[in-house]
C-alpha cells in the first residue's frame, strides 16, 4: 500500500489492488460484529421503508402506490441502512472522519421516495421543480422521473452501496488506528 509520503493529512489509498475481498470481509466482521451496529442498520432500514413508504403515500393522496418494483424500495432502503451504520461506525471510531455518508444515507431515502411515486401527482417534486425552473419545466422532469425512475433508484443505490464499500476500504487500512 502507498502513503501520501510525509505529508500530513490520512493515508491514501491509491489503487484497488489495495483494497481485497479479505480486508472488506475482516472490516464488514468488524463494523457487525458489535451488536449495536447490526441493530443500527436493522433500524435504519426499517425507518428508511418508512420513510420512502410515507412519502410515496403522501405523494399519491394517501394511497401508497410504487410506480416501480417494490424491491427497488427494498433495495435502497437496505443500502441506506447499510451506508449509515458503516459511516456512523468510521464516524465514532476512527481519527479521520467523514460526514458525507450521513447525510446521503438519509438524503437518499427521501430521494427515492420523491422518485418512486406515480410521477403524474408528485406534488413535493412538482413544488421543487417549479419553484426553480417553472412549471413547463417542472411537467418535463417529472416525466423524466417517471419514466426513468428504476434508473434512477438503482443508481441512488449504486451510490449508497460505493459510498459505504469506501468506508469498508478505510476501516481495514493498516494506517488508520482506532481512537
Amino acid at each position: 500500500m502507498t502513503t501520501n509520503h510525509g505529508h500530513s493529512g490520512s493515508p491514501r489509498i491509491n489503487s484497488w489492488e489495495d483494497v481485497t475481498l479479505t480486508n472488506l470481509y475482516k472490516a464488514i466482521r468488524l463494523v457487525y460484529g458489535r451488536v449495536w451496529y447490526l441493530s443500527l442498520f436493522a433500524v435504519s432500514s426499517v425507518i428508511y421503508y418508512a420513510i420512502i413508504s410515507y412519502l410515496v403515500a403522501y405523494q399519491d393522496r394517501g394511497i401508497q402506490f410504487f410506480a416501480l418494483p417494490v424491491y427497488f424500495i427494498y433495495l435502497n432502503a437496505i443500502a441506506g441502512g447499510f451506508l449509515l451504520s458503516v459511516s456512523i461506525f468510521y464516524l465514532l471510531n476512527y481519527r479521520i472522519g467523514y460526514g458525507t455518508g450521513v447525510s446521503v444515507s438519509a438524503g437518499s431515502a427521501v430521494l427515492t421516495g420523491i422518485v418512486s411515486g406515480c410521477g403524474c401527482s408528485a406534488p413535493v417534486a412538482f413544488g421543487v421543480f417549479s419553484f426553480l425552473a417553472g412549471t413547463s419545466s417542472a411537467i418535463y422532469a417529472i416525466d423524466f422521473m417517471s419514466a426513468y425512475a428504476p434508473y434512477i433508484v438503482s443508481a441512488i443505490a449504486i451510490a449508497e452501496i460505493g459510498i459505504g464499500l469506501f468506508y469498508l476500504s478505510r476501516i481495514y487500512n493498516a494506517n488508520c488506528k482506532l481512537r
